[in-house]
C-alpha cells in the first residue's frame, strides 16, 4: 500500500515539474483563448481512431492466448482489462498493467501470472517499435541541417551528421554485429558451463532458479523465454497487421487535432509521425496518464522542429490529450455498462 501511495506522489510530483516547464513560456490565459477558437469537428473521427487503436490491440493480446480453451467471453474481457488498466494508470502510474492481467484472469479462466508474461512481451514488442520509430525520426530531423544546429549546436550536429553518413553507418553496423557476436559467444559459454542448470516454471507459473546461486541469472533465463515464446504464434501475418494498425492509429491521433488549428495547414503524416514519437517518449515517463510530460514533450517538439509558436503547441497538446483521455472514459463506462448487463443476464 506504502509502495502505491509513494507511486502517486511520485506521479503527481513529475507531472507538476512538466506542467511547470511547459508553462513557463507561456500565458494560461492565451492558451485558453486559443483553445476556444478551435475546430472541434475532428473529434468525431478521432473517437472512432482510438476505439480502432484500443480493438487491434485487444484482438492482438488475444492471438498470444488462442491456446487457451477455456476463455470465456474473451473479446469483451480483452477489451475491457485494456481500458480499465489504462484508467488505473491515469490514478497509480505503471499499476495498470498488473490490474489488466488480474482483472483479464479473474473473467477469462486463465492465470493472471500468465496474463501479466503476455502483457510483458507486448510491452517488448510495444519498445521495439519505438525503437524502429525513433530511428526513422530521427533521420527525417537529419535532413535539416537548421533543426540539427538549434538542438546540438554547430559541433554536434557536424558530428550527427558525419555518424550519419554512408561510412559512419557502416561502421556502426559493422560494431553491432560485433558487439552480438560476443554477447551470443558469451551465452553459449555459459550455458555450456552451467550444464543441466535450469530455470524451472512450476505449474502454476512461479519462477523456481534451480542450481543457481544468484537469482538475477534466473530471471535473466526467464524473460528469454517468454521473449522467445512468440514462437508459438499461430498466425504472424495478422499479429503483425495489429501490431502496425495500432500505431498507424496512434499516428492519426496525432494528425486529427492538427485540423483544429489553421496554423498546422500543411502538416502531414511525416509531422504527426515526429510528433507520436515525441507523444510517445513523454508517457513512457511515470507520470499519471502521461500528464505534463506528454505536454512537455509535444510542446517542445513542435517548437524546435516546425517553429510553432509555445502557446499554440502547449494548446495542440492539451487538446490532444485531453480528448484522448476523455475518449478512455466514455469507453471504459460503455463497457462496464455492458459488462454489467451482461452479468445480469448470466449469473454465475
Amino acid at each position: 500500500m506504502k509502495s502505491r501511495v509513494a507511486q502517486v506522489v511520485i506521479g503527481l510530483g513529475i507531472a507538476a515539474v512538466f506542467v511547470a516547464l511547459s508553462l513557463r513560456q507561456v500565458n494560461v490565459a492565451d492558451v485558453a483563448t486559443e483553445l476556444r477558437s478551435i475546430s472541434l469537428w475532428w473529434i468525431i473521427p478521432y473517437f472512432f481512431v482510438v476505439l480502432l487503436s484500443h480493438l487491434a490491440r485487444a484482438e492482438r493480446w488475444k492471438l498470444l492466448l488462442d491456446d487457451e480453451a477455456d476463455m470465456k467471453n474473451s473479446r469483451m474481457v480483452m477489451m475491457s482489462a485494456i481500458m480499465y488498466g489504462y484508467i488505473t494508470n491515469i490514478v497509480v502510474p505503471r499499476a495498470g498493467e498488473v490490474f489488466r492481467a488480474v482483472y483479464a484472469g479473474r473473467h477469462s479462466g486463465i492465470q493472471s501470472t500468465k496474463l501479466f508474461g503476455t502483457i510483458i512481451l507486448e510491452r517488448i514488442i510495444d519498445v521495439f517499435m519505438m525503437l524502429v520509430m525513433l530511428l526513422i525520426t530521427f533521420m527525417i530531423i537529419v535532413r535539416d541541417p537548421n533543426v540539427l544546429n538549434q538542438i546540438f549546436g554547430t559541433d554536434g550536429a557536424f558530428y550527427i551528421q558525419q555518424l550519419t553518413s554512408a561510412t559512419g553507418l557502416s561502421i556502426i553496423a559493422l560494431g553491432l554485429i560485433l558487439t552480438l557476436s560476443i554477447l551470443w559467444y558469451l551465452r553459449n559459454k555459459h550455458q555450456t558451463q552451467s550444464g543441466s542448470d535450469e530455470v524451472e516454471l512450476t505449474p502454476d507459473h512461479e519462477i523456481h532458479p534451480i542450481g543457481f546461486k544468484n537469482k538475477l541469472s534466473g530471471w535473466i533465463k526467464n524473460f528469454f523465454r517468454g521473449v522467445i515464446s512468440i514462437r508459438k504464434l499461430k498466425n504472424w501475418p495478422l499479429f503483425v497487421v495489429y501490431t502496425l494498425a495500432i500505431w498507424m492509429c496512434y499516428i492519426l491521433t496525432s494528425l486529427l487535432p492538427f485540423y483544429a488549428f489553421g496554423v498546422f495547414s500543411g502538416f502531414g503524416l511525416e509531422e504527426a509521425f515526429v510528433i507520436t514519437v515525441v507523444g510517445a517518449v513523454g508517457v513512457a515517463l511515470p507520470s499519471p496518464g502521461g500528464i505534463g510530460t506528454y505536454h512537455y514533450m509535444v510542446q517542445t517538439g513542435l517548437v524546435v522542429l516546425y517553429s510553432i509558436s509555445p502557446i499554440t503547441a502547449l494548446s495542440y497538446a492539451t487538446i490532444g490529450h485531453f480528448i484522448n483521455i476523455m475518449c478512455l472514459i466514455v469507453i471504459s463506462i460503455v463497457l462496464f455498462l455492458m459488462n454489467t448487463l451482461y452479468q445480469k443476464r448470466n449469473p454465475a
